[in-house]
């Protein structure tokens, strides 16, 4: 059975400009997933799929596989993580009798080496589900409050919570959206990756950061340096 990593890293990013090759911590955001991901020594292939040039020719510096150019029709905002694997494992000529662990790692997942080898680890037990990084909710979504229709008021989105402790409500998780695993099988007959029962690694709250904001990036770092 081998392990394949794959790095959807499309050029285009509307909220942060060249997110994939802005600078994080000292060198480009992608390089971080290659070189740990690589550095784990577990991979037959750590491959990315750009439709850039540019992002193509650095991540190959780095001892990536770009063995194509993705197309401009699965590059755009509304193309699913899904719909990339699945692109990249036709091309590669993977088929359903495939055992092949398929490892999907974003470039902003900033993980230290350990979290990497752990979430590996775990992916080795998969049967027919996915296993997907999660983020644990720092703040109670049962204790929300929402705007009402009347002009500067709020209200308690669920009000039959707000005598309960926050301590003693249920935990609730996120998608950190960092990385996700399954057999080449899985992944092939897939619509989403969470539309059934999934595994869960957690990360820890510096890791599952989100970068979608300028400020965003600014916390990562901060929350980040020193730790990887």
């Amino acid at each position: 059975m081998q392990k394949i990593a794959i790095i959807p890293a499309r050029s285009g990013s509307k909220r942060i400009s060249g997110k994939n090759c802005k600078d994080f911590l000292g060198q480009p955001l992608i390089a971080h997933p290659i070189k740990n991901l690589l550095a784990t020594a577990l991979f037959s292939k750590v491959i990315v799929s750009t439709d850039s040039h540019e992002i193509a020719e650095f991540s190959q510096s780095l001892g990536a596989e770009v063995p194509f150019i993705r197309q401009p029709e699965l590059a755009d905002d509304f193309t699913t993580t899904v719909e990339v694997i699945q692109d990249v494992l036709i091309r590669i000529g993977a088929s359903t009798a495939d055992n092949d662990l398929i490892f999907c790692a974003y470039p902003g997942a900033v993980l230290s080496l350990d979290s990497w080898r752990s979430f590996i680890g775990q992916g080795e037990f998969l049967a027919e589900e996915f296993l997907v990084t999660v983020g644990r909710m720092r703040n109670s979504p049962q204790r929300s409050i929402r705007r009402t229709t009347t002009h500067g008021f709020m209200e308690m989105a669920q009000p039959e919570n707000s005598g309960i402790r926050t301590q003693d409500l249920e935990e609730h998780f996120y998608d950190a959206g960092k990385a996700y695993a399954a057999k080449t099988s899985t992944w092939l007959a897939a619509k989403s990756v969470l539309s059934n029962p999934f595994r869960t690694y957690e990360l820890p709250y510096w890791e599952a950061q989100d970068l979608d904001e300028p400020v965003d990036w600014e916390i990562a770092e901060l929350m980040l340096r020193g730790r990887i």
